[in-house]
């Protein structure tokens, strides 16, 4: 070899002795000092020339110290692609054979990994252009070697050669499954491991059925070995084992996904590594990151494909593990995600319970609520009230119940008072962690179980009062948690228990560490928000603590500065522009000083800060914008290393070792779209609010936001593409406003009217305003995956037909109709699912916060025209109806028929064409089992009776008897009676001798007073007077 490359060598002076290059290799490896130094400038000198790859060879070949030789390797590595095409043919060849002699000869094994790279970086100079044919003959003939250092490096170079030329290497998959397979049974441990490692990247040759099912046949040696190295890695605590198995998850992510016949969405194999999933997810001997991957696995399986789970029969497999794992007792503070991330840890390390949780959740929102609810709530009843139950086990059956309170929301909201027994059980516990799981269930129903969960506040209230005194701090912290959750949504209810609300908290404040502080700080807030007047003797003793807080600059202390600047916020608004405008020139120095700490959570809630007072000044705010938009331009404008769409997408060590553009062996940009995960969370958040706060702005300013307007459209419109969804609702919240501002800078000459319009009356500058904003709106509805984002385009479109009338989206008319219907129909792109089965439509729940919109959308554009909206109304009703269907869940016939009569109510006489679909439906859901469900129906009825009364007054009897069933105080709730009552005045009112009058009446007067549903007060009273 040498002979062959003497031809190569030059008498400069860069290229030194073999010996004293050795020797300079040392000095490289040595710690910082003076001799390090020069020996940098020298080898970074020598780098540049092409004579650098004889003398790296030669210390990979001869030098006798092993340190040597593996630097001398990853120098070549790192610069032979700049050199490779300065040498001739001959010189090629020879290095080439150097290779892979020093690689089979190399008895250390870090040395022959770095010379295996090396030769993965010749490999992708060479054999593309067809110059090194015996490489892969090379390789296959190592596989079969006696040795087993031959076959693990085999295996490596496989591995690279896989990644590095995969257009050369994907016509022999057949091939390199067989070596596969034999590596993967191989007798020593460090060839299994490679060849795991080496099937990796070979997912990605995967594209026709036929090479699916070769592939598959790895499947099994593969989880085999898997297996494997996660004993090892629990033995041994070694990172080798858990890094190949995090990439081997890379595979089954890749096998779930592949779009194929042989793997399509209820494949056997694909059944098979769900099972493989739950055994790795139940293996508590596995490292907590590889059980976390496989929870995330089956969670996404679960979201992407849920008819499949369902059909598979995995539900109930994949519950007991989710329910178990739920189970398993930690150190920590499960609760606190701080604690498990830190940022000094190589490998983010959560509790089995976080992850579990996620899991839980996504089960009970991806699958239907009839293979999930009666399984979890028996087993939690069972834990909880029963004898079986242990600590453990009620720490997790609370949570379980918790968990599935979002997606299991109507059969729980059923089953509320339970609920609560349950939650009093765990929160009198003897064990600390049942109690704390206790008061974080609440803080979850009162989330979702609304509105039956409200009227439990005076059982709710005292159970936590007990735990604001628990001995455990933990505890105590949850439960002021649990009591900021009540606060948020009891409203004004909580005005009662106000004085020994405030006082609790606010010795908690004052005597608690700074987590303690910050979640009373959050409550206060929360009292404030839901007390509003009754707040206002409490608010000089919270802004004199606040501004204490809010005047500590020291870094330990910003985070609860930031939480103390929202609260001062939320208190001015419980106060009003009177009252907080002595605190002003107190508090906003206190704020803007805040911004120029340059703390990103202080940032984003002192934009908070000033939201609520912008609130509190309303117009008057304009005179404050001057210092309020600069540092919101700033945050928006602030690069956050994520590369966004542009506008037009709705148009539509000090040595050099850096290569030249020719290397390309080291490129670390694998994926463009993992620089999303680049962000920090805080950046994000206080992105979101930037944009949020310019919407809220423009709408208390209105046309004195002008100055303003272009370049926050500009700035707005700049972030429609950004990757996080809660950026993108605010900016669709934030263009719905700022086109209010144009439309009060360019007003209509009349106001705004109810019907279709006969004319188009907004200026054109407003119009133009409002077309460009429809338009975005409309567009990015179809192509949003987002449902959050869509909602909100729902509820914008809503709120500038309410705010500007229907002459406003008159000209959109057709293509809202055209979104609506395909809502409806769940057939937009944020609605779509992989597995879709039309067989199986019954089988799926639908996102209920999202369906809520569209249907209050329907329900609006009737209000705003009227009468008009008969020529609109018939596809769409059609489309209602069939969430009336027997299989469908209680939630939507609830939705159905509210919409059903608000329709009709707004359409008065002009529904009577469509009486002979709407009556019949609603008078079936009139018998209907559940009490919202005949609640609705009830007050459709008696609308239609209403205005439709020559049509319904031959089925005025049989309305009347089954009315008189819903009027039943007690089996109905409170609405349903009242709805029931409004019905009854209605058809009384509308035909006296057919409504039975001597009988129904006095019926009528024995369910009175109203007990909850005020709006049907005129109606009912009304009546009466007339009567």
């Amino acid at each position: 070899f040498f002979f062959a490359m003497a031809s190569i060598v030059s008498a400069g002076d860069a290229l030194q002795a073999s010996d004293n290059l050795q020797l300079l290799l040392q000095q490289f490896l040595e710690a910082n000092n003076e001799g390090r130094v020069l020996a940098e400038k020298q080898v970074t000198k020598l780098l540049k020339q092409k004579e650098c790859v004889e003398a790296l060879l030669k210390q990979v070949a001869y030098s006798a110290i092993v340190g040597v030789r593996q630097l001398a390797a990853i120098l070549l590595r790192k610069k032979i692609s700049v050199h490779w095409k300065k040498l001739v043919a001959v010189e090629h060849q020879a290095v080439q054979d150097a290779l892979l002699a020093r690689v089979l000869e190399e008895p250390e094994k870090l040395v022959r990994l770095a010379v295996a790279h090396l030769i993965s970086v010749v490999g992708k100079l060479t054999i593309p252009v067809g110059k090194w044919n015996q490489l892969l003959p090379f390789l296959l003939q190592c596989t079969k070697s006696e040795n087993a250092n031959h076959r693990e490096i085999a295996m490596v170079l496989l591995y690279a050669l896989t990644d590095t030329v995969e257009a050369q290497m994907r016509p022999h998959l057949g091939n390199l499954v067989q070596v596969f397979l034999e590596g993967l049974a191989d007798p020593h441990m460090p060839v299994r491991l490679a060849t795991l490692r080496a099937v990796v990247p070979v997912t990605g040759f995967v594209e026709r059925d036929v090479d699916m099912q070769e592939y598959i046949k790895l499947l099994p040696p593969i989880v085999e070995v898997m297996k494997q190295c996660i004993q090892i890695q629990h033995e041994t605590e070694e990172e080798q084992y858990l890094d190949v198995v995090l990439q081997v998850f890379e595979v089954f992510d890749d096998m779930a996904m592949i779009d194929l016949e042989g793997v399509g969405k209820d494949a056997p194999v694909i059944t098979e590594l769900l099972k493989v999933m739950v055994e790795v997810a139940a293996n508590t001997n596995a490292h907590a990151v590889i059980r976390e991957q496989a929870t995330a696995f089956l969670g996404d399986v679960i979201a992407e494909r849920p008819t499949s789970i369902v059909k598979q029969n995995l539900v109930e497999p994949i519950l007991q593990l989710a329910l178990s794992m739920l189970a398993e007792q930690y150190d920590m503070d499960p609760f606190d995600d701080d604690q498990f991330d830190d940022e000094e840890d190589d490998v983010y390390c959560a509790s089995a319970m976080q992850f579990t949780s996620q899991l839980l959740d996504e089960i009970a929102l991806a699958l239907p609520n009839k293979r999930v609810f009666p399984l979890v709530f028996g087993w939690c009843q069972e834990q909880i009230l029963g004898a079986s139950g242990t600590p453990p086990t009620r720490k997790a059956a609370i949570l379980a119940l918790s968990l599935i309170s979002k997606g299991c929301r109507d059969p729980l909201r059923k089953e509320v008072n339970a609920c609560v027994e349950m939650s009093n059980r765990c929160m009198s516990a003897g064990e600390s962690l049942v109690r704390e799981a206790g008061c974080v269930a609440i803080s979850k129903f009162l989330d979702f179980l609304q509105p039956e969960i409200l009227d439990k506040y005076e059982v709710l209230l005292p159970m936590v009062f007990k735990m604001l005194d628990d001995p455990e701090a933990r505890v105590r912290q949850k439960a002021v948690y649990c009591l900021e959750s009540i606060a948020d949504h009891l409203g004004d209810q909580v005005t009662q228990f106000l004085p020994q609300l405030m006082e609790k908290v606010m010795v908690a404040l004052n005597q608690g560490e700074p987590k303690m502080q910050q979640i009373c700080i959050s409550a206060v807030s929360a009292l404030a928000d839901g007390a509003r007047e009754a707040f206002v003797p409490f608010s000089e003793g919270v802004l004199r603590v606040m501004h204490q807080i809010m005047s500590n600059s020291e870094d330990e202390h910003l985070v609860l500065r930031a939480k103390a600047t929202e609260c001062v916020g939320v208190v001015a608004a419980t106060m009003g522009k009177e009252r907080f405008h002595p605190y002003f020139d107190r508090f906003w120095p206190a704020a803007m000083q805040g911004l120029e700490l340059d703390y990103t959570a202080l940032t984003e809630y002192t934009f908070g800060f000033m939201k609520n007072l912008a609130e509190v000044y309303g117009e008057d705010w304009a005179a404050q914008l001057p210092q309020c938009i600069p540092p919101i331009f700033e945050a928006i404008e602030e690069d956050d290393g994520v590369g966004r769409a542009s506008k037009c997408v709705f148009g539509s060590g000090n040595v050099d070792l850096s290569d030249s553009d020719e290397d390309e062996d080291d490129s670390d940009d694998d994926d463009d779209d993992m620089a999303r995960l680049q962000i920090r969370t805080d950046d994000l958040d206080k992105k979101s609010a930037a944009v949020h706060a310019i919407g809220v702005f423009a709408r208390v300013c209105k046309a004195k936001f002008q100055p303003y307007l272009d370049q926050s459209v500009e700035h707005v419109m700049d972030m429609l593409a950004f990757f996080h969804d809660s950026v993108r609702v605010n900016v669709i919240f934030a263009l719905r406003h700022l086109t209010s501002v144009a439309y009060h800078l360019h007003p209509p000459s009349v106001p705004p009217q109810k019907g279709v319009p006969q004319s188009d009356t907004i200026p054109h500058d407003a119009r133009t305003a409002i077309n460009t904003t429809l338009s975005i709106f409309l567009q990015r509805a179809e192509e949003e995956d987002s449902k959050e984002v869509v909602k909100t385009i729902c509820d914008s479109i809503i709120d500038m037909a309410q705010e500007m009338g229907p002459v406003a989206i008159h000209v959109h008319i057709d293509p809202i109709m055209k979104l609506l219907l395909k809502l409806i129909q769940q057939q937009t792109y944020c609605q779509s699912l992989p597995d879709d089965d039309e067989d199986d439509e019954e089988e799926m729940d639908h996102d209920q916060i999202l369906m809520d919109a569209v249907f209050e959308m329907v329900d609006e554009l009737a209000k705003a025209y009227g009468a008009g909206f008969a020529t609109l109304w018939p596809p769409v009703l059609e489309e209602v109806l069939k969430y009336l269907g027997p299989k469908r869940p209680s939630s939507d016939h609830d939705m159905a028929l509210g919409t059903l009569a608000e329709v009709a109510n707004q359409m008065g006489e002009a529904v009577q064409p469509f009486f002979s679909k709407m009556w019949p439906a609603m008078m079936q859901m009139l018998r209907s089992p559940d009490a919202g469900s005949r609640s609705n129906a009830a007050y459709g009825v008696g609308v239609m009776a209403q205005h439709c009364t020559l049509q319904a007054t031959p089925h005025f009897t049989e309305a009347l008897q089954v009315l008189q069933l819903c009027m039943d105080i007690d089996k109905n709730p409170k609405n349903c009676v009242d709805n029931a009552c409004g019905a009854v005045a209605r058809l009384l009112s509308s035909n006296l001798e057919a409504s039975h009058f001597e009988q129904v009446f006095p019926a009528l007067v024995h369910r009175l007073p109203l007990r909850q549903d005020w709006q049907e007060k005129p109606i009912v009273y009304g009546a009466g007077c007339r009567l």
